[in-house]
């Protein structure tokens, strides 16, 4: 995924949840280590009180990917001590599902989708 796509998404992430946690990209460079991988997006519980806990980890699929490649990582974010959401494109959400249900993978879901003009949309489940 080309990084102007995902910095959209992350935007778009920012947008719908900073009322309710603190959203950290996680792909710049001062990147934090959750289960020895660096996911995309952290989010982390609010401020004040100046705090450092994690409460939810995400990994931003891309259109097209071939998903089975993302088996290993997807294992180690679900065996850190935080929630994993999953985030994959609209289209790549019942297959998303189903590979994590074969391979059982514990994980929230959130897809989204990009409009004509560029801007992402983001749903949770």
């Amino acid at each position: 995924m080309d990084e102007a796509t995902k910095k959209r998404i992350i935007g778009a992430i920012k947008s719908d949840l900073s009322d309710r946690f603190r959203v950290i990209d996680n792909t710049g460079v001062n990147r934090q280590i959750v289960a020895g991988l660096f996911p995309d997006v952290l989010l982390m519980r609010q401020e004040p009180p100046k705090n450092d806990d994690v409460l939810f980890v995400m990994r931003i699929e891309a259109q097209g990917t071939d998903l089975t490649n993302s088996i290993a990582v997807w294992k180690e974010l679900e065996r850190s001590e935080v929630s994993f959401y999953l985030v994959v494109p609209d289209a790549e959400l019942d297959k998303a599902k189903q590979l994590a249900s074969a391979i059982d993978v514990s994980a929230k879901f959130a897809h989204y989708s990009i409009d004509h003009h560029g801007k992402a949309k983001v749903s949770y489940e």
